[in-house]
């Protein structure tokens, strides 16, 4: 059953928050994607208007407060700019559904509350976040532009999906993400330059050890 464990909030805030709406999967390997999405009080199916979407796709947790995911980047950001429904390195539903924007922050495949399985930075990675953003435009609630928008694992994912033009993709703003990992990540100037990676990895806890195969000192 679509949508089976939806949570809609149309009360307690500015915006209208759904919580684990259904992003069906029409690839072979198939699978449900889940996500958040926060809307303008007066966008359809509540009220008349459709906007645009921003979206993010990642492994940190659609739901998961900034504060709790990275405290000291939560501390440093601009109050403005954050609020209960901030997530790191994405955009914040606040200010965006302030501003005449839908937000859409989706779960990546095995984290969060998606199905599948969790393969991050991969072919099947983008194939997904290309679903996402056709997925966004075709929605009754949107203009069909849809704009990605995020930092780090979120910006690099925008470079190689933003090749492939999805369907209604109108922009792409990647902050602080390599478009080529191995130059820009791995190895520096042909030197390995592997400390961060397995901070990231370590840190974030969501990769277990023979992910190191993927990369380019593990092959």
């Amino acid at each position: 059953m679509a949508n089976k464990y939806i949570q809609i909030d149309n009360q307690h805030f500015p915006f209208i928050v759904l919580k684990n709406a259904d992003i069906p999967l029409k690839s072979p390997a198939g699978g449900v994607l889940r996500c958040s999405v926060f809307l303008p009080k007066d966008a359809i199916p509540f009220g008349s208007q459709k906007y645009p979407v921003v979206a993010t796709y990642g492994p940190y947790g659609k739901d998961v407060p900034y504060a709790v995911f990275n405290s000291k980047g939560s501390t440093e950001t601009n109050p403005e700019n954050k609020s209960m429904h901030s997530a790191s390195e994405t955009p914040d539903p606040a200010f965006w559904t302030g501003h005449g924007y839908i937000v859409v922050r989706v779960d990546e495949k095995r984290s969060g509350h998606s199905s599948g399985k969790l393969d991050i930075l991969s072919h099947a990675t983008i194939e997904d976040l290309h679903a996402v953003v056709e997925w966004c435009a075709d929605q009754e609630c949107s203009t069909g532009k849809v704009g990605l928008l995020g930092s780090s694992y979120y910006a690099t994912t925008q470079w190689m999906v933003g090749a492939r033009k999805p369907e209604g993709c109108a922009a792409t703003i990647p902050w602080e993400g390599v478009s080529d990992y191995y130059r820009e990540g791995a190895a520096h100037g042909g030197i390995l330059a592997d400390r961060s990676a397995v901070r990231w990895l370590s840190t974030n806890a969501l990769i277990p050890a023979l992910w190191l195969i993927r990369l380019p000192w593990g092959r």
